[in-house]
């Protein structure tokens, strides 16, 4: 398509028709759509169509006549639609760029693409989900179509989503479904319009021990309710046009997140990249970066080091409580994060422990009140400078955060957890799921696999067979949710192809 300009009407298949409020770095552009009266959304130029014609002196000659009008009662005699007749019967001009399409039809050249079915759709990504489960790893559709043996957890869990604040532990052996009810509760956040990231403790990447590190994890893996991308841009962009989020006097400032916002507004690339990365938590030199700032006009505080100390908890918290404050800002309900593996923290030496059991104190403080709380937040650790020290550990009072983490019930882990929560209602158990799941989980994925491979079906006597294999393979009481649904795939892939073509 033609290059975009400043004031230019366009068109968008999700969002509508709308305006170029300005063309940003990148081949994007911010774009305030009439349906979405908040603040503009800023999308990569391929993804927009100008809405209407051109006036006709510029444009040349359309290589497809127009797609034939509806029928339906005519325009009143002072009326005409676009390029169409008027009640007299007389061809009125084409009307200048300013005058869109009806909000609810494309401009005239998506009439002529082809766009695939949403059926078939639907059938490539049931299709990509099925050879995610026969590989074993989560997918990233439909996991709630073959949930089972559930529904009272995702109810404890639905009330965190409702509330869009708090704490929940999910605890769980080995095998029971933590990640899975995790993967669930991720999929139904995005539904209900939180932002969600999702961290995996890892002794050396991502350490609990480490607050920076879990902070940096958190903005990377940051994902928008309406949107496929990943980290704090697409945040950014959205919040660009705000003053109360850019400028130091605005009701929304942060001095770690707001120097970003001026580099975008300022579309300087060079700075651009520069503030992305310090954001995201990289090592860079805020010398340079503050050079960088000065020369674009900014002359709020300077940008304070994000240090990797153990100690710095209250400070990472104070930016992710920001986070979530400014998620809510954008439009959203608020930010949820999800962490597996937390029972990591029982594995680690005493002295470390001590640090890793303050982070998630940090993160129970931010999401809990005070009298739901077994200790002092203001007894946490303090670390750095005093400008580091007087941060309020809350970026809001009411600030929309809310976390779910997933452990393995070990004896050290219950009492860590029992440090910082008081009483049971804020844990979820899962039970390990057993025979009588079975035959609904089967009946779950039976329905998916249709819709994948159509007509494809399934005799009683077939499926009561392959129950019986599925039970016998599998052998104990109560299995790993990930090995009984591969296992299931596996059978109904062995019918469909009528052979045992993945084995026993």
């Amino acid at each position: 398509m033609n290059s975009l300009a400043a004031g230019d009407r366009v068109w968008h298949l999700a969002y509508g028709a709308g305006i170029v409020v300005t063309m940003v770095a990148g081949h994007r552009a911010r774009v305030r759509f009439d349906g979405f009266p908040g603040l503009p959304r800023t999308l990569l130029q391929a993804e927009l169509q100008l809405a209407g014609a051109p006036p006709i002196q510029d444009r040349a000659a359309p290589s497809k006549p127009a797609p034939p009008r509806a029928a339906g009662p005519a325009p009143e005699p002072s009326v005409a639609g676009p390029g169409g007749p008027s009640s007299n019967g007389r061809t009125q001009p084409t009307p200048p760029l300013a005058t869109e399409p009806p909000a609810t039809l494309p401009p005239p050249g998506l009439a002529y693409r082809t766009l695939p079915s949403t059926a078939a759709c639907e059938r490539a990504d049931v299709r990509q989900t099925l050879e995610a489960l026969r590989l074993g790893v989560v997918p990233a559709r439909f996991v709630e179509d073959y949930t089972v043996g559930r529904d009272a957890e995702l109810r404890q869990l639905g009330s965190l989503l409702d509330a869009a604040q708090g704490l929940r532990a999910v605890w769980g052996d080995y095998g029971t479904g933590k990640t899975h009810i995790l993967d669930v509760v991720e999929h139904k956040a995005r539904e209900r319009g939180l932002a969600t990231s999702r961290v995996v403790l890892d002794p050396l990447e991502v350490p609990p021990t480490h607050p920076k590190r879990l902070y940096t994890e958190i903005v990377r893996n940051l994902r928008l309710p309406n949107s496929a991308d990943r980290g704090f841009g697409t945040l950014a962009h959205e919040l660009c046009e705000s003053g109360a989020h850019r400028h130091r006097r605005g009701g929304s400032f942060s001095r770690f997140f707001s120097p970003y916002l001026h580099a975008l507004h300022a579309n300087d690339e060079e700075a651009i990249a520069l503030l992305r990365d310090y954001v995201e938590g990289e090592e860079i030199d805020t010398q340079e970066a503050g050079l960088h700032l000065f020369r674009l006009g900014w002359s709020s505080p300077r940008l304070l080091a994000l240090s990797d100390y153990r100690t710095y908890g209250r400070m990472y918290m104070h930016m992710i409580g920001t986070l979530a404050t400014w998620v809510r800002d954008a439009g959203h309900r608020g930010l949820l994060v999800l962490f597996d593996e937390v029972e990591y923290v029982d594995a680690l030496a005493p002295d470390l422990r001590d640090y890793a059991i303050q982070v998630l104190m940090h993160f129970a403080a931010a999401t809990l009140a005070p009298e739901s709380l077994r200790f002092d937040p203001e007894s946490l650790y303090r670390g750095g400078q005093p400008v580091h020290r007087s941060l309020p550990l809350r970026y809001r009072p009411d600030q929309p955060l809310a976390a779910v983490f997933a452990l393995t019930p070990l004896d050290n882990a219950r009492a860590i957890y029992e440090l910082m929560v008081k009483g049971g209602c804020h844990s979820i158990d899962l039970q390990p799921l057993r025979h009588a799941h079975v035959d609904e989980l089967m009946m779950r994925l039976y329905d998916l696999y249709r819709r994948a491979h159509p007509g494809f079906e399934w005799t009683p006597e077939q499926r009561l067979h392959a129950r019986r294999r599925i039970v016998d393979s599998l052998g104990d009481d109560a299995w790993a949710m990930r090995r009984l649904v591969q296992r299931t795939v596996f059978v109904l892939d062995e019918h469909r192809f009528g052979g045992a073509a993945h084995g026993a």
